[in-house]
């Protein structure tokens, strides 16, 4: 049978051997059938496998046109399938149609990241994901602003800071920034909930460790002191609010809890300690040195009568000090001591001159000024 077109076609021809027929077909409709009785023998591609012209050499109705594809199947396909692999090839789009994309929504809540998967720090902020998701697992978009709090699922410590968020409509997630923990430890897990908007279930983290915090001591300086001041209160916090303890590293000086007792002059160095604990590292200890003057204190004298002697010489009689602290090791020394006028009288007066300090605790003074005056007689 002679077969003229133009075009592109869709071309098939099937032998069935259990049905003794051979059909051809042509756009997916069949165009010709007839009885074939024989059996056919096909090993696979070789040199007697001929597509287009007769395999015994004879050019008499041979195609006449270009392939573009070609296939060959042990299967005699059925007239149905010859229909639909045409449509498919021919109009793929009348062949199927795609519908509308089906709308997900999200069921449930899920802690995505923790501090960027990073360990945080007692006491240190971290952030905290939450992501709206399908029952899948899948991230899906919330239809109205959707309110979400956080808390602690599994862990002996509290969170502090920001704890609440919100997942704004048309979107899958909610950054909540500036969260704080208590306590360090493995195995902590937390949970979001919502409060409104969306009706998610609650959903928690994988679980994570946090790790012991770092602190810092803030020590003002108790400023510059004078020998003989009270007991000064030191004032020194730490960051993570542990108790602050103080040593004296030099200097005339001690410490009873937070009370400093200044004992001598010159410069002194306190520093202020915090150890850490389970939750916290140790601070950095705290250095403030403060300078300690001398105390300004004054002497007195007493001067002998004399019978006139046509001179002014006076000679000391008693020596005493004024303001003095406690029972400290100290005395007026050395000075001598002259009347006003060499003349006979009464209450007349007499100045010591040179004066000084001698004694353990001395150093611990100055005497100014170096002069003292008092009255005697001179007979």
């Amino acid at each position: 049978r002679m077969y003229s077109a133009t075009g592109w076609h869709y071309l098939v021809y099937t032998f069935d051997d259990a049905g003794n027929a051979q059909r051809l077909y042509l756009d997916g409709v069949q165009v010709a059938s007839t009885a074939y009785a024989s059996s056919l023998s096909y090993a696979g591609l070789g040199p007697n496998t001929v597509i287009g012209r007769h395999g015994d050499g004879s050019t008499k109705r041979d195609f006449d046109g270009t392939m573009d594809e070609v296939r060959v199947s042990r299967t005699a396909r059925s007239p149905a399938w010859v229909s639909t692999e045409y449509n498919n090839q021919n109009s793929p789009g009348t062949f199927y149609s795609l519908g509308s994309p089906e709308e997900v929504f999200p069921t449930k809540l899920a802690i995505v990241s923790v501090n960027g998967g990073a360990s945080p720090a007692v006491g240190s902020p971290f952030d905290v994901i939450i992501c709206a998701q399908d029952d899948g697992g899948l991230p899906q978009n919330v239809r109205t602003n959707t309110a979400v709090i956080l808390s602690v699922n599994t862990g002996t410590g509290s969170l502090a800071g920001t704890l609440t968020g919100t997942i704004p409509a048309g979107t899958n997630s909610a950054t909540i920034s500036g969260i704080s923990y208590n306590r360090a430890e493995s195995g902590v897990i937390l949970a979001a909930t919502r409060t409104d908007g969306e009706n998610l279930a609650p959903g928690v983290s994988s679980p994570f460790t946090v790790i012991p915090g770092t602190q810092t001591i803030d020590f003002p300086s108790p400023g510059d002191q004078t020998y003989g001041a009270a007991p000064l209160a030191l004032t020194a916090t730490a960051s993570s609010g542990l108790a602050v303890s103080y040593s004296i590293i030099s200097g005339a000086a001690f410490v009873v809890g937070d009370s400093l007792t200044i004992t001598g002059a010159g410069p002194v160095t306190i520093q202020a300690l915090q150890p850490g604990d389970a939750d916290w590292n140790a601070a950095t200890p705290v250095n403030q040195t403060i300078s300690i003057a001398a105390k300004t204190i004054t002497g007195a004298i007493t001067v002998y009568d004399k019978t006139y002697d046509g001179t002014t010489a006076a000679m000391i009689e008693t020596r005493t000090l004024n303001g003095v602290v406690g029972n400290d090791a100290v005395e007026l020394s050395g000075g001598t001591a002259a009347f006003d006028d060499k003349n006979a009288g009464t209450a007349k007066t007499a100045t010591a001159t040179e004066l000084g300090l001698s004694g353990d605790n001395a150093g611990n003074y100055v005497l100014d000024p170096t002069s003292a005056t008092t009255t005697a007689n001179i007979l």
